[in-house]
């Protein structure tokens, strides 16, 4: 079992970080690190008929790769940094579900989970009291969260398949099969992100 859930989210810090690879830090962290892993152990995957999870986000459902400017260098934002990063996780995990023998792949994602660590410069800017509000009655806590990509996992359910929150907009909620966004059915985009990865490792 493999679950894809490494990430980076930099909301509130402006400067763009690239990594020592030098690919922009959303952009490896949250998704090139993944591909590599998998292309690298695929062989193994598929005799172990293995199950993997691909954690994806709400920001992913309506993101644009730039694949001209895979860095950012010249438009950079945190937020598209990190939605493009999720949108090619998503795309690959539904290129691999297409491509490989055996293997079963869903995707999950939490929802709003404020109790985090995450976006940790917006969170300073913001009184405690805000803060503490937000965490306690918005989104979900970490361990329902959690139970997203556990569900996406163990579901035998027919893949592909997304799983996230009841409530509205996918927001918060006990976990739930959903049909993957839009986006991530785009058959060509998603092999263009497979052939992607071919380039950007090679």
């Amino acid at each position: 079992m493999c679950v894809l859930n490494a990430g980076v989210v930099l909301l509130g810090d402006r400067q763009r970080h690239l990594t020592a690879d030098g690919f922009e830090l959303h952009f490896q962290t949250n998704f090139l690190g993944h591909a590599a892993l998998i292309r690298g152990i695929l062989p193994l995957l598929e005799r172990s008929r293995a199950r993997v999870v691909a954690q994806t986000s709400i920001a992913a459902a309506r993101a644009r790769i730039d694949w001209d400017d895979l860095n950012g260098a010249r438009r950079y934002s945190p937020y598209r940094a990190y939605a493009a990063s999720k949108l090619a996780l998503s795309l690959f995990g539904m290129e691999l579900a297409r491509r490989s023998g055996g293997i079963t792949v869903n995707l999950s994602h939490p929802g709003v989970v404020p109790g985090t660590a995450i976006a940790a410069p917006v969170r300073a800017l913001l009184p405690h009291d805000v803060v503490n509000w937000a965490v306690h009655r918005v989104g979900n806590a970490p361990a329902t969260a959690a139970k997203t990509a556990f569900d996406a996992a163990t579901s035998a359910a027919g893949p592909p398949v997304m799983f996230a929150p009841s409530g509205p907009f996918g927001l918060w909620g006990a976990p739930v099969p959903r049909a993957p966004f839009r986006r991530f059915l785009d058959a060509d985009a998603a092999a263009r992100v497979w052939r992607g990865v071919d380039r950007l490792l090679s």
